[in-house]
């Protein structure tokens, strides 16, 4: 009976260090730079069997997992055996999802490599130009592009025209930006529906602009003029809608 319980006893040590799949993996850009601190979602289907172990939580048992690239875009866990889906997201990156088959003591490696999300991405100031095109709508008086340190006199004059005519316009505005362009300007449409914009290729933010639009992501805000409406030009020569200062750039300086 010994030899039997002896050989009973190596069996159930060999099933005991049977170890769990490792799933792990690298997160890179399109350009091949590795992504830190990118955030690695692995989810199990319902009508798979077994729960995935958080790492955050050693010996609970969860539905998912969650764990974050370190400074090489590595990243690693363990898991039971079944089918997962595997979600990688960034600020600045496209989500990207994939599956993974797990099976018992098998290292599983899954590398991804991210898009990049056109609302971070620095923008071209066409994007300026088609918003404000958009907003003014077709058959609308291009006032012109008024540069850096240029003399606003002949643009403001022409959007000023337009605007006592009830006629549809749009008028754009250069401004001096450290290591961005930055663009603010005017457009109205057919129903005398003005508004402000504000561009900036790197992206823009107002903790004002409390009704404020960001149909661009975050490099354009659109705030709708308050009605009635009142144009006015500014000490810069700029035309403006607003009469607070401080809101935007295009307000009085």
């Amino acid at each position: 009976m010994k030899p039997i319980l002896l050989l009973f006893t190596l069996l159930g040590a060999q099933a005991t260090s049977v170890k769990n799949p490792v799933l792990e993996g690298t997160v890179k850009d399109l350009n091949g730079a590795v992504v830190w601190h990118a955030l690695v979602q692995i989810t199990m289907p319902p009508q798979e069997q077994g729960l995935v172990r958080s790492p955050q939580e050693p010996g609970k048992s969860n539905p998912s997992a969650t764990v974050e690239t370190d400074e090489h875009g590595k990243f690693s866990t363990d898991l039971p055996p079944g089918l997962y889906q595997v979600c990688v997201s960034g600020k600045g990156f496209i989500k990207t999802c994939r599956d993974a088959h797990a099976e018992d003591g098998k290292a599983v490696t899954i590398d991804f490599s991210l898009g990049f999300d056109p609302a971070y991405m620095p923008a071209d100031t066409e994007v300026m130009d088609q918003r404000l095109r958009t907003l003014a709508g077709n058959g609308a008086i291009d006032c012109g592009e008024v540069p850096v340190d240029g003399d606003p006199a002949k643009a403001s004059s022409c959007a000023m025209k337009a605007s006592r005519r009830h006629k549809a316009f749009y008028v754009r505005y250069d401004a001096r930006g450290i290591d961005a362009q930055l663009v603010d300007g005017l457009a109205s449409n057919a129903k005398n529906d003005t508004y402000a914009v504000i561009f900036g290729s790197l992206g823009v933010s107002s903790d004002e602009a409390q009704d404020a639009t960001r149909p661009d992501g975050d490099h354009t805000i659109v705030m709708e003029c308050p009605k009635p409406t009142k144009i006015r030009k500014a000490k810069n020569g700029k035309l403006t809608c607003f009469h607070q200062r401080g809101k935007f750039f295009w307000a009085i300086d």
